[in-house]
């Protein structure tokens, strides 16, 4: 399957265990903004997601999240007129891309096992 992400391990020139705690990281701040994000639009605060939205989408934008990113925008100009309508939907369509993006680079990062008969001692 295309993801559009093309290959994570560049972040960190091909180390994969730096690259690992770069993606947790980034896993668990996303995590954590996508709850706000959705209990902000649960409550109706339209600054919280404006703002909430802004800052997801410069770092989703900084990571080459480029199918997440218009989802964001969309949600930070809507919410700064306070119209919230569509906030809902597009937040659902953000945690979806989010997760297809986990699911990419979980599997890219996964290890990789050896191929190699093991030795005899």
């Amino acid at each position: 399957m295309a993801s559009g992400y093309g290959s994570p391990e560049r972040i960190h020139g091909g180390q994969r265990g730096q690259l690992q705690g770069t993606g947790d990281t980034l896993f668990d701040a996303d995590l954590g903004a996508a709850r706000a994000l959705e209990a902000s639009v649960a409550e109706g605060a339209a600054p919280e997601v404006r703002r909430l939205a802004h800052s997801c989408a410069g770092a989703s934008a900084t990571c080459g999240m480029r199918f997440l990113v218009p989802l964001l925008r969309q949600m930070e100009r809507e919410s700064a007129e306070g119209d919230l309508a569509n906030s809902k939907m597009l937040c659902a369509q953000a945690v979806k891309e989010f997760e297809r993006i986990r699911q990419f680079l979980e599997a890219r990062m996964a290890p990789r096992h050896a191929t190699a008969a093991p030795t005899q001692a």
